[in-house]
């Protein structure tokens, strides 16, 4: 879906009339990354320190652009299928997107995708970054 990161950009209806539909030819989609996995601290098998800040509140949460944002699946960095023809790849938050809609800032988005990476080892999952050609929030720091 087009900024999936950003903007509510799927629906019921596109998955249930548009997704698993197959064109003429019988081709259809196979995998797909328009869902986004928020690690919270309801997860058992996580240490509390990797869902959460130091305040206590929760780390991942804070990336979702807005409070209504739909295209979310909580402690679940795994692969789906969605209705019998395609696999959904949850992917990990914070994307590279997500600082034209916050004031978060840089350092604290490195050590958010550090995390979501620990979180994904242990719960041997997978993780899925989004990282646009242009315009993304983490940028190199070497003096080129």
């Amino acid at each position: 879906m087009p900024c999936c990161d950003s903007l509510n950009t799927p629906s019921p209806r596109f998955y249930a009339e548009i997704f698993n539909q197959r064109t003429a030819g019988g081709a259809f989609l196979s995998i797909d990354t328009s869902v986004f996995n928020i690690t919270t601290a309801k997860d058992p098998a996580l240490p509390k320190e990797l869902a959460t800040d130091a305040d206590g509140k929760e780390r991942f949460r804070k990336y979702v652009p807005f409070p209504s944002f739909v295209n979310t699946i909580e402690d679940y960095p795994y692969p789906y299928v969605i209705g019998g023809m395609c696999w959904e790849f949850p992917c990990a938050t914070p994307s590279d997107c997500r600082r034209r809609t916050s004031s978060i800032e840089e350092p604290e988005d490195a050590g958010g995708l550090e995390s979501a990476a620990r979180v994904t080892v242990i719960k041997q999952g997978v993780m899925n970054l989004v990282f646009h050609r242009t315009g993304g929030a983490i940028r190199s720091r070497s003096s080129s």
